[in-house]
């Protein structure tokens, strides 16, 4: 009879498994860390350009949703927490008075600010002053963050949804050589944004005078 031979072990193709894993990692860590980062500079922008790239698959679905969601709930809470820390500094030196619990004006701000907190995050423009305010009137953390989490679940999906839909346009075939994939489409993404901004921009302007 034949001795069973037990596989042999191969070091070195174990060795370039793990790299081969441990660079896919790497390069989801960056990633990550770009879109957290450019969340800070533009949450519509990187929001559209994430889905852009998942489009074109450069990067997993879950990656980028997640990264994107997760920077817009850091970026709102940090302004959150700008208005609270810059009104307690400011009671300490006595530049501001302290808001009474009982302050019935208060009270009724924070039953009806669900509604404004929440429907800002699709309101541009708006969402600076609303959420520095919120924290300077002393909202709980855990009133803002629920509700800015609610919407920006409901809000960042789209976003990223959307630019994944702009980005399938732009390398359709009826494009033909015309169409954009990868980098381009993200290009084109960001420059078409910026343009209907600075239409929203200019109309106000004139809308104004």
């Amino acid at each position: 009879q034949h001795a069973v031979r037990s596989p042999s072990f191969d070091l070195e193709s174990c060795i370039k498994d793990f790299g081969l894993k441990m660079d896919g990692i790497f390069e989801e860590i960056k990633w990550i860390v770009g879109i957290l980062a450019g969340t800070f500079v533009s949450e519509d922008i990187t929001c559209l350009s994430t889905g852009a790239l998942i489009e074109t698959g450069r990067i997993h679905w879950a990656v980028g949703l997640g990264a994107c969601l997760a920077g817009t709930l850091l970026g709102d809470i940090l302004l959150w927490g700008i208005g609270r820390f810059g009104r307690d500094w400011a009671v300490r030196r006595r530049i501001l008075q302290s808001h009474r619990p009982d302050d019935p004006v208060l009270k009724q701000l924070h039953e009806h600010a669900w509604f404004a907190i929440a429907i800002s995050r699709f309101v541009p423009g708006t969402r600076l002053a609303l959420y520095v305010t919120a924290g300077a009137l002393g909202f709980s953390f855990a009133y803002f963050a629920f509700w800015t989490f609610v919407a920006a679940a409901i809000w960042t999906p789209l976003m990223v949804l959307g630019g994944g839909a702009f980005a399938s346009l732009l390398s359709s075939p009826m494009l033909g050589s015309v169409g954009l994939r990868g980098p381009y489409a993200v290009i084109a993404i960001i420059s078409v944004y910026v343009l209907v901004r600075l239409g929203m921009w200019a109309w106000k302007r004139v809308r104004a005078k």
